[in-house]
């Protein structure tokens, strides 16, 4: 019998007890042992990176995550997906909201958002924002210099778009630079420093938000076009809703 070179383990149900939510100390001693005799020992997960556990005297050495759209080893990347999972879904892997911000340790006291009313709840039970939301915790908790988003907005009703708006303008206040793609107009010109226009691979335009908005006939926010010819210059709802204010009310 020819003894394996590597040997690939999913992490839920696998290496963790689903009951105790843990490694058992039966399974890290198998691990050990495996190592001992040369074999490569591998993560074959659909989680994300940034949620990998690490395992106590167990160092793994080769990793397919996002079920096998990002593959590395100990010296660096092997594969990576130029489309990875964009349904926040797949960064939920417990029972409850509770357990997933414990698995990745996520520093909710600082986060913008109160998770207290939701802890029992199941992640899928989560209204989209909320989801947004607890997937955003829990990448912050790897404690990102720059946090990249792709459509955050997507999929949000208008209380849960203006939620994730308030929550990003806090995040950015406590210094975090974010880079976000976004076909939400509204959605940039309320959150952004800058805004920046691609075209045919190019950046057309680059500027903060009043001069790309108000400047730009055709992409440009609905408060902009309802206020051409009376404040050329508005671009967000809040700006027009002014405009129709006393003098004394203004802030």
């Amino acid at each position: 019998m020819h003894k394996p070179r590597i040997i690939f383990f999913d992490i839920d149900g696998t290496l963790i007890d689903m009951e105790k939510k843990r490694i058992t100390e039966r399974t890290l001693d198998a691990l050990r042992r495996l190592q001992q005799n040369g074999i490569l020992l591998a993560i074959a997960t659909g989680r994300s990176p940034l949620i990998v556990p690490k395992f106590d005297g167990v160092e793994f050495d080769v990793f397919l995550t996002y079920n096998g759209s990002y593959c590395y080893d100990r010296r660096g990347d092997i594969f990576v997906s130029p489309i990875p999972p964009q349904d926040v879904q797949t960064l939920f892997l417990c029972s409850t909201v509770a357990e997933e911000l414990q698995s990745v340790h996520a520093d909710t006291a600082n986060f913008p958002m109160n998770f207290m009313p939701l802890l029992n709840r199941h992640p899928y039970d989560l209204s989209g924002g909320e989801q947004q939301a607890l997937a955003l915790c829990k990448a912050l908790a790897a404690r990102p210099r720059l946090l990249l988003l792709d459509e955050p907005t997507k999929g949000l009703d208008a209380c849960a778009r203006e939620r994730m708006t308030a929550l990003l303008q806090a995040l950015r206040a406590q210094g975090l630079t974010v880079l976000c793609v976004t076909h939400d107009v509204a959605f940039a010109a309320a959150c952004a420093d800058r805004c920046a226009l691609f075209f045919r691979g190019e950046v057309v335009s680059c500027e903060e938000p009043h001069a790309f908005f108000a400047g730009n006939h055709y992409y440009t926010t609905a408060a902009n076009r309802m206020a051409r010819g009376v404040c050329d210059t508005a671009i967000c709802a809040e700006e027009v809703a002014a405009l129709r204010r006393p003098p004394e009310a203004q802030p």
